[in-house]
């Protein structure tokens, strides 16, 4: 039952409140141990991330992982409705409830571009060598559909150590890069 209720603290209130209106009388009870800001207009800093679309990860050393598609760090211009805050993290949660912002995807405003990914939606995974694997959907290479490319693939340590693995292009940016 652990992991059901970490999974629901980390999706929004809304969902939250809909999951436990169908849990028998009976059931344990869930409680929250963090929430985010929501929403992509939100004016306030999200130095932990804001908008978590994706299911966490438990990974084996026993700590929670998951991503923000929106929040950290900085700005990210732009966004579906404006300027957020922030391209996206990647958090830790302990089991007691202790968030960590392992990671913030970066804008560099005067290129205009998200380099590492920006507005990860998708869950991680982990591999085999203990690192955790996940895709943002927008960001790397500048010319293609996505907002400031058009998506990367990453590692990242349970430390929060971060490596590009890929960018990913449209078929005229990657004929002519680099």
């Amino acid at each position: 039952m652990s992991f059901l209720r970490f999974t629901l603290a980390a999706i929004s209130f809304s969902a939250l409140v809909m999951t436990a209106a169908r849990i028998p009388a009976n059931a344990e009870t869930l409680h929250v141990v963090h929430r985010f800001i929501t929403g992509y207009a939100s004016p306030t800093p999200a130095p932990f991330g804001s908008t978590p679309y994706a299911e966490l990860l438990q990974a084996s050393n026993g700590n929670f992982y998951g991503t923000t598609a929106i929040g950290g760090t900085g700005k990210c211009t732009g966004g579906p409705s404006g300027p957020v805050q922030g391209c996206g993290t990647v958090f830790r949660m302990t089991p007691q409830g202790m968030v960590t912002t392992l990671y913030s995807f970066p804008f560099n405003a005067s290129k205009g571009t998200a380099p590492n990914g920006a507005y990860p939606k998708a869950g991680l995974i982990q591999g085999k060598d203990g690192y955790l694997y996940g895709v943002a959907s927008d960001g790397g290479l500048l010319g293609c559909n996505g907002q400031y490319g058009c998506g990367t693939l990453f590692r990242v340590s349970t430390a929060g150590a971060f490596t590009i693995l890929h960018k990913f292009c449209s078929v005229y940016v990657c004929q002519n890069s680099t």
